[in-house]
């Protein structure tokens, strides 16, 4: 990592408690820093929601604390909330967009309540659009647009007001292989601009394809944190940690075993050769004595 890059969004021993019996997040750490993309990735269940949730202030932490650049956010007072929440945008899996509004009204009423003017409005939403590829489709309600474009107009709204971090939760769950991929890739363009994106996926092609930082998770705990795709790097937890101990005594013991098997086959393989000689010598002491007394019986004989 680059010592010039300055921390975005920080995760300090996070951890997200709903009832007694279920942690949604446990001692969660990880820093995302300006202009990266990566991807967060998990089997269902282990606690994307609840980090894309966390990050953009729908909730707070149970434990631990959530920086946003030099914001401790766990300080911040409602009021408060919404000056962090302008410089993050969210796209969501089920676009969220509000179908009485058409595409231009849906983006243009989150600028309006940053007290942006009616010029200044009109010429971002149009040039969002046009970098999204929906300049057409200003004046339609999100019903007229297919799945892609939905996608796309949610990741328009999510941007149009220029934020330093964009999160994206499964933003290619519904679409089909030809709209994913141009999502990717609208995605990718974004980040090039230098806004710092997190994407919250299961598509393991995706994942793969981009190599990546991704940050893996599993039961509520941080399991990997690594670039290279889906399933690279090595598991980190403590429970990792402690069965990789255990797997190098056994390791180890295995190997005590292997050289005391060896030390006993080569003590009775010295034992059986010590034996054979002395059974040699000994058959060897009997002919000699048995010639000797063959030549002492010869000489008599004389």
């Amino acid at each position: 990592m680059n010592k010039d890059m300055k921390p975005i969004l920080v995760f300090e021993n996070v951890s997200k408690i709903y009832t007694v019996d279920v942690a949604a997040l446990e001692d969660v750490d990880f820093v995302l820093y300006e202009g990266e993309f990566v991807f967060l990735v998990g089997p269902s269940g282990a606690g994307k929601s609840t980090i894309t949730r966390l990050a953009t202030l729908e909730e707070k932490p149970s434990h631990g604390r959530i920086l946003f650049g030099d914001v401790d956010t766990s300080k911040l007072k409602n009021s408060q909330v919404y000056k962090v929440r302008r410089d993050i945008g969210v796209v969501f899996q089920n676009f969220r967009l509000l179908q009485n509004m058409t595409v231009f009204e849906n983006m243009s009423f989150i600028l309006e309540a940053m007290g942006l003017p009616d010029k200044e409005i009109k010429d971002q939403v149009d040039y969002t659009l046009e970098l999204v590829g929906l300049a057409k489709k200003s004046k339609s309600f999100p019903f007229q647009l297919s799945g892609g474009e939905q996608q796309r107009a949610t990741i328009a709204r999510a941007v149009v007001s220029q934020p330093k971090l964009l999160i994206a939760d499964e933003p290619t769950g519904n679409l089909d292989e030809e709209n994913t991929w141009d999502v990717i890739q609208l995605l990718n363009k974004i980040n090039s601009w230098g806004t710092t994106i997190l994407v919250a996926t299961h598509n393991k092609t995706v994942v793969d394809s981009l190599q990546r930082r991704v940050i893996a998770l599993k039961n509520g705990r941080l399991v990997r944190d690594s670039s290279g795709g889906y399933a690279a790097g090595k598991e980190t937890t403590k429970e990792a940690k402690a069965d990789k101990a255990t797997k190098e005594v056994t390791k180890e013991k295995d190997k005590e075993v292997v050289e005391i098997k060896f030390e006993k086959q080569e003590k009775a393989h010295d034992k059986e050769t010590n034996e054979t000689e002395t059974d040699v010598e000994k058959s060897v002491t009997q002919e000699e004595q048995k010639i000797s007394k063959n030549a002492g019986q010869d000489l008599k004989k004389k």
